[in-house]
């Protein structure tokens, strides 16, 4: 997992990486450079190679824990 905060944040690579996973898309690494689907999607080709690795992180963290309490915690935001 990513020890940057910032790459933990919503519509960032490991954000998108474990949406993407969670909602059963294939791995496209992407980001948002601010709200997600309300701001400019930075694609792979223009992605760094650190944002790469972290989308396939959250994508593969997503995995590991599959649909579960953990990725349903992180995409809310929130513990109920």
């Amino acid at each position: 997992m990513p020890t940057n905060k910032s790459a933990h944040r919503h519509g960032g690579p490991y954000d998108r990486g474990s949406a993407d996973k969670f909602y059963k898309r294939t791995a496209t690494p992407h980001y948002f450079t601010g709200a997600t689907l309300k701001s400019l999607r930075i694609e792979e080709d223009n992605m760094t190679p650190q944002q790469v690795i972290n989308y396939h992180l959250g994508y593969d963290n997503a995995e590991a824990h599959g649909s579960d309490e953990t990725n349903t915690v992180y995409l809310n935001g929130h513990k109920d």
